[in-house]
């Protein structure tokens, strides 16, 4: 598994799919987030929308 800390910045490397409030579906592939936790398989993660999202550690590559 990849090592994350709270605080990090990583990019999202898997397909990321969400559907807004709006009614439209948004793809987040290739954007910078940053770690908000760390849980063992996922990491909860701000990707700029109201609330923090569960993305997988092996969707995730950290930022250099």
């Amino acid at each position: 598994m990849r090592n994350f800390k709270c605080g990090d910045l990583v990019t999202i490397s898997g397909p990321i799919c969400i559907l807004r409030k709006n009614g439209k579906l948004e793809s987040f592939q290739g954007r910078i987030v940053r770690v908000v936790g760390i849980a063992l398989k996922r990491c909860r993660c701000d990707i700029g929308i109201d609330k923090p999202v569960y993305i997988l550690k092996t969707h995730l590559q950290k930022v250099a």
